[in-house]
Formats: structure tokens, sequence, C-alpha cells
């Protein structure tokens, strides 16, 4: 005979793995969420079918700028010979994960207050950098192959600094310098507008950005070092990737290719955290679940076995089955309420602590609660369902001959 104090632990222990399961599928649909908007989200550019690698000059001849140049036409001209390449430009970094922020100062303003000149990300880039990445271009032109040295310098700039430092105005012909107020830098024409770009990943949000051509400023910041390829929606970028090594080696078979990737990776690494908190999270929520019920099918199993007589008795004293069922499922819907609420008031707890991983979605989302709710009460339910049956088919004189 099941002692109360063993019956009372069983059932505290069933609490407690609901309990738990629903707190991890809440964690875990959070973060799903989560992830979903995060895949929505606009980059601000097209990370698909775009292969990048990076070459780290290494060698005396090309310390010298014009060599960086000559370098990267000539590999740029035979990537974008091969088949199944749309575009190829250069730049220093990627769209996103990479910054080098650095002051810069308005021709309208020239003498800022201290502690109040601005900084924006500083992007080297190539002819065809706008085409090759997606970044749309909502005024004036792109850089091409007559922005070198002897033409004016010039430099596009992204709306977030437009709209800051000239609301209102043309952007267009506008004239901004790199560095400090007393800078010696030549000033720089805006000859174009760029969409804004996520470059600091999602949660980093939309910061000003200034791009310059890099054959007119070689030197700066080592120069371009990234090479970008991207390919016809038909041909896969990594499926180029020997080609465009190989291209590489043909100009200078001793400059190594390093961080080959796809730009989708390289777009996908800021989420990596989340994806990974998601994976943790919905493993242990499925085997909390499954512990779960089977905790409430063990308990309920084991509660008919030990309250056969009981049961037979109420029958053949004229009880109907559907009584029974509901007596069976009433325990086991019980202790599902109870370990739902504490798992609810331990959630809104968890939920707290995740606020830094989630994105566009609150700790305490109601479509999540309500959904997490309803998949673990009808899970309890179907837990329930296997013993019930076995006891609206006791046999009234066989449960009384039980021992």
């Amino acid at each position: 005979m099941q002692s109360p104090r063993s019956r009372r632990f069983r059932s505290a222990l069933v609490v407690a793995e609901i309990a738990l399961a629903m707190m991890l599928l809440v964690g875990a649909g959070l973060m799903v969420r989560t992830f979903a908007e995060l895949s929505r989200l606009n980059l601000g550019f097209n990370p698909t079918n775009v292969l990048s690698l990076r070459v780290a000059f290494s060698g005396e001849h090309y310390k010298q700028p014009q060599s960086r140049i000559e370098f990267w036409q000539r590999v740029v001209a035979a990537v974008e010979a091969l088949p199944g390449v749309e575009a190829a430009s250069v730049s220093r970094g990627l769209p996103i994960g990479d910054w080098a922020g650095q002051f810069f100062t308005t021709s309208d303003h020239p003498n800022p207050p201290a502690g109040q000149v601005p900084d924006a990300n500083y992007i080297i880039a190539g002819p065809d950098y706008f085409r090759t990445t997606q970044i749309p271009l909502r005024r004036g032109r792109s850089f091409n192959e007559h922005d070198t040295q002897p033409a004016e310098r010039v430099a596009i700039v992204n709306e977030k600094l437009a709209q800051l430092y000239w609301p209102g105005e043309n952007p267009l012909g506008k004239q901004l310098r790199i560095g400090s107020p007393d800078s010696t830098a030549p000033w720089l024409a805006v000859v174009g507008v760029a969409g804004n770009v996520l470059s600091q990943g999602p949660d980093g949000g939309v910061h000003s950005e200034i791009y310059i051509p890099y054959q007119q400023f070689p030197w700066l910041l080592g120069g371009p070092q990234h090479l970008l390829v991207r390919t016809s929606p038909a041909v896969k970028p990594e499926n180029l990737m020997h080609a465009v090594v190989e291209e590489i080696h043909r100009v200078d078979e001793n400059q190594p290719a390093v961080d080959i990737q796809t730009l989708d990776h390289a777009a996908s690494e800021p989420m990596e955290q989340q994806r990974m908190v998601m994976a943790l999270l919905l493993s242990f929520a499925g085997l909390a679940l499954i512990l779960s019920v089977l905790g409430i099918y063990s308990v309920l199993s084991y509660s008919i076995a030990q309250r056969t007589r009981e049961i037979g008795l109420r029958v053949a004293l004229g009880a109907h089955r559907g009584n029974v069922l509901l007596l069976v499922v009433g325990d086991g819907v019980r202790l599902a309420v109870i370990g739902i609420v504490m798992g609810i008031a331990g959630s809104l707890m968890l939920t707290r602590v995740m606020t830094e991983l989630l994105y566009g979605v609150r700790p305490t989302d109601l479509i999540t609660f309500v959904a997490v709710t309803i998949a673990l009460g009808t899970a309890s339910l179907a837990a329930c369902y296997v013993p019930a049956r076995r006891a609206m088919n006791i046999d009234p004189i066989e449960a009384l001959r039980y021992e």
C-alpha cells in the first residue's frame, strides 16, 4: 500500500518537473521568437551569394600603397571575368562586424566645441562596392575608376550622417574632413548618400558612416584587405572559392588568402549567442517536457493500481464511468495546474536574466506564455489519457477480488 508521504513526494516531484518544463519552454519560446525577429531584420545590405576573403599583404613590395592598388586592380578584373560572378570589389573590413571609428568635421561647422567632435565608422571601399554588397544608394553616385588621387577627393555618407548634420538639406556637394578639427587632411566632397547598415550587428543600432574610395587614400588604415565577390543566384559562392584563390595567386602566389567565408556566415555571427542559447533551451525543454509527461503518467498509473478496489467499488455502487474518468483526469490536471502556475512564476524571474539576449520581443511576451501554457497543458492531458482509459475499463468483480 502506498503511504501518504510517498504519494505526496511523487506528486511534488511531478509538479517540480512541470514547473521546470514551463520555465525552459518559455525561455526557448522567447529565443525562438528572438531568432525569428533577427532573421527578418534588414541589415542594410544583402549577404546572400557573397564570398569574402582577406589578403594580409606581406613583403617589402607591398609597403608601397601604389603596389597594393595595382594588386587589387588586377585581382578584381580577373575575378569579375570568372563565370558566375556578377560583381567584385574590395574594402577594409566587412559590412558587419568591423568598426573603425574616426572623428570628422564638416565645412559648415569646422570647429565644434571640445568634447563634441562627431565620429563615424570609416570605410575604405573600391568601385562596385555598393553593387557587390547591394547597399542601396539613396542619392548621388557610387565610386568609380576615375576616383583616383589626382581627381577631386570624394566621399559617400550614409543616411544617418546626412540627417544628423544636414537636416532638410541636400547633402550632395557638402564637404567634410576626416580627423580632429585641427587636422590638415583634405576636404572631401559628398557625392552620394548610402542606405544605413547595421555594421555593429542587430544590437548595435545605426551609426554615422563615411565611405571613401581606396584609390584616393590607399595608405589609410593599411588600405583594403578584403575581397568581396557576388555570384549569380544559380552559383553558390563557396563553389567559386578555389577559382577566386587561384586568381589571387596568379597575380602573386606569395599572398595567402585567409578568413574565407560567405557573407551570410559573417552576418550570422552576431546572432550566434542567441542561436546557441536557443538550441540549449530547446534541448533541455524537450527533455523536461518528456519527464513531466512521464511523471504524470507514472503517478496516475501507480495511483490507479493502488485504488483499484476503490474504483471497482464505486462502479459497483453505480458510479458512471465518466465520473471515474473525471476522477483520474482531475488528479492529473490538478498536478499540471499547480506545476504550470509555479512555472509561470519561475519564468517571470528567468526572463529577467534573459533580457539582454532578446531582440524584438518582451521578456513577458504574452503570446509565448499563452502558447507554452496551452502546449504544456495539452501534453499533460495526453499523459492522463492512458491511465484514465484503464480506470474506466476496470471490472468491478475483478477489482473487488484485487489485493
